[in-house]
């Protein structure tokens, strides 16, 4: 008789969790397991580069809309917040201005959390420590929602009234899927 397959475990020997297969609708897994936090040449916050375990663990593929923060408002789950600009308020954008506290509340509504630091940057760089999502390429207008080569901010997508030049975010899931078949990990709208 073959011997049994090793179940692989964390370095404490915790048995690190399969993921669901399918995953819940909604959601991609992040496998459990060892990954690459960090750089040795970036900024002083990053450094050093140091090998992180975690366990496994779920994130929604689209960041959260407009519309759909305002439908936790509206059911009186959610606490008020959204964007300070004009033209940042269309139903399929990322959520803008909203605290720390709101976007952890937002989860709780939905019996979800906020990633902590190590589970947003393994699911945003993959296992191996890439720079970007999409691996190790320079950021361009294709991969991200990033400043374009003339200096204009959302890829030069302008938006109404003052200061045009500021540009928008985008539509969510504008641009490819990257590692994990996660949605706008790079660029768009900051996130918490």
């Amino acid at each position: 008789t073959p011997p049994a397959p090793v179940q692989p475990t964390l370095p404490d020997g915790t048995a690190i969790l399969p993921c669901l297969d399918p995953p819940p609708a909604g959601l991609a897994c992040i496998p459990g397991g060892a990954f690459l936090r960090g750089s040795d040449t970036g900024p002083k916050h990053s450094r050093p580069q140091a090998t992180v375990w975690l366990q496994t663990f779920y994130m929604d593929l689209q960041e959260v809309t407009y519309s759909e923060y305002k439908a936790c408002e509206k059911a009186k789950d959610c606490d008020h917040g959204g964007p300070q600009y004009l033209d940042f308020d269309h139903p399929k954008m990322p959520i803008q201005g909203v605290s720390w506290f709101h976007s952890r509340k937002y989860c709780q509504a939905f019996g979800k959390d906020l990633p902590t630091e190590a589970q947003w940057e393994k699911a945003a760089r993959g296992p191996d420590g890439n720079l970007y999502p999409w691996g190790n390429e320079d950021a361009t207008c294709e991969r991200a929602i990033i400043m374009n080569d003339k200096g204009e901010r959302g890829c030069g997508v302008l938006k109404k009234m003052e200061q045009p030049w500021k540009s928008k975010p985008w539509e969510i899931g504008s641009r490819p899927p990257y590692v994990y078949g996660l949605y706008d990990m790079a660029g768009n709208s900051w996130e918490w």
